[in-house]
């Protein structure tokens, strides 16, 4: 028979081995039924309660007891500041705002410390986790969970056929090998299609300019240079 309850529990019922039709009673902040000896744990205050059972009104009637404890659910509440991180990120630490002193865990592909529950990015694969964190291993241990997605860095390669161009040269077009469907840009001077990075050399002022290639809108976008 367990003495040790969690108010989170299944409300707990004796078995009554002596005389029955007795009644049930404790002191304050333990609820219980008077009738059925029922404990009801989320309606009880935390403490340990000697549970008194009185087994009539009869003269020879006599009072039995049992030790029972009420402990607080621990608290497995935690979170990441983000809910996505990209592979070349600054690693993750979890604020705790619950119990302290646990262990974190996840699935294979996700590099975490057991302890503290820094996520090294670096060495994740890209995915999707579910964080856990147990609080303790106690009888009222819980387990808390967060999701955390790992996204790939793009890539920003892309370059021209050649550094130097005459203005009246056929306009080049970049050779984009990394990901695709991003935005050209560069300085005043330089007449280049957002969409497609032609040049146009004739509408161009004569000058070195960096072209900017930003890969997407996405949070793991990069920005790809060239020079002309």
């Amino acid at each position: 028979v367990a003495t040790e309850y969690c108010k989170s529990g299944s409300n707990p019922t004796p078995t009554v081995t002596g005389t029955t039709g007795g009644t049930f009673s404790s002191t304050t902040g333990l609820s219980i039924n008077a009738s059925t000896g029922e404990i009801d744990l989320t309606a009880s205050t935390a403490g340990t309660y000697t549970v008194s059972y009185l087994t009539s009104s009869n003269t020879c009637a006599v009072t039995g007891t049992f030790d029972v404890t009420i402990t607080d659910d621990e608290d497995g509440t935690f979170t990441y500041a983000s809910a996505g991180y990209c592979v070349s990120g600054i690693d993750p630490t979890p604020n705790i705002t619950g119990t302290t002193g646990g262990t974190f865990s996840s699935t294979t592909g996700l590099s975490i410390n057991t302890s503290t529950g820094e996520i090294d990015l670096s060495a994740s694969t890209a995915g999707t986790y579910t964080v856990s964190y147990l609080t303790s291993s106690n009888t009222c241990a819980v387990t808390g969970t967060f999701d955390v997605t790992i996204t790939d860095d793009e890539d920003g390669t892309f370059t021209y056929a050649a550094t130097e161009y005459c203005k009246s040269g056929s306009n080049p077009t970049p050779n984009v090998t990394g990901t695709t469907g991003g935005t050209f840009s560069s300085t005043t001077g330089l007449s280049i299609n957002s969409s497609t990075g032609e040049i146009d050399l004739s509408a161009s002022t004569a000058g070195t300019y960096t072209v900017s290639y930003v890969t997407s809108s996405n949070l793991c976008a990069v920005t790809g240079t060239f020079d002309v």
